[in-house]
């Protein structure tokens, strides 16, 4: 699962391959979810993904 953002803030989840968000300038983050994977282990990965993106963003508008 992706989590992607374009610099207006649009966000939208996604699946399939990263390199086209990436390429087309989007801010992207990618987890993997598991059938086994516990209630702390989604939580911690929603927190990774989620600042993921606002690291991409932030980066994104240092270089403009």
């Amino acid at each position: 699962m992706r989590l992607v953002s374009n610099a207006d803030g649009e966000l939208w989840y996604a699946t399939g391959d990263v390199q086209y968000d990436t390429t087309h300038g989007a801010a992207c983050e990618e987890i993997t979810i598991n059938a086994t994977d516990g209630g702390e282990d989604l939580q911690a990965m929603a927190t990774d993904l989620v600042n993921g993106v606002v690291d991409q963003l932030a980066e994104q508008q240092e270089g403009e």
